[in-house]
């Protein structure tokens, strides 16, 4: 046989001390691998940053007849950019096909950084007769995009002085903030 399914026979008779035979017994042993394999535990779940790599540990296993395998059953990734979920399952299985328990893994990544946003156009003044020209920031994210949002508009002082005042700051798909970026036009009457 082999470690999966050994068979020992083992044949006896008896003999006296003038050198008969009696007839002979036989007794059959079969030692048969049943045993499933012993699995250790997968690396512990954890949190990353949404711009990290999972980084999976898969458990170690052991047979007491004839060795382990340890295989990957499957690997899943759900979610989205705010909020990923990686998965891998794992069990072991020894050369006689006997499976071990399952192990698993989660891994979570999540956005939790503000998108980064540029400058504003800068501040200037103008002849009060002319029209004020904003330029807005840009804005990036590493994992989710970036929307740039104006906050406030104002417009306060008079003829002769008039200030006008935007506000933006930007977003990202998970509803985190950048700082804000201001611009101010001054026109005045000259």
């Amino acid at each position: 046989g082999n470690a999966c399914s050994s068979i020992i026979t083992r044949i006896w008779d008896a003999t006296d001390a003038c050198g008969n035979h009696s007839a002979t017994r036989t007794q059959i042993i079969t030692a048969i691998d049943t045993q499933a394999p012993t699995i250790g535990q997968a690396g512990g779940n954890a949190t990353i940053d949404c711009t990290a790599t999972p980084n999976f540990t898969a458990p170690t296993a052991s047979d007491a007849c004839n060795g382990a395998t340890v295989n990957l059953l499957s690997t899943t990734t759900t979610g989205n950019s705010c909020l990923r979920v990686f998965t891998r399952t794992w069990d072991a299985t020894d050369a006689c096909g006997n499976h071990s328990a399952t192990r698993t893994q989660v891994i979570t990544a999540i956005d939790t950084h503000a998108p980064t946003i540029g400058e504003a156009g800068g501040n200037a003044t103008i002849d009060c007769t002319a029209t004020p020209v904003f330029t807005v920031p840009t804005a990036a994210d590493d994992c989710s995009g970036a929307t740039v949002n104006l906050l406030s508009s104002t417009t306060t002082g008079n003829s002769c002085l008039r200030v006008y005042t935007q506000t933006w700051d930007a977003t990202d798909a998970c509803g985190n903030h950048s700082a804000t970026r201001t611009q101010v036009i001054t026109a005045i009457d000259t």
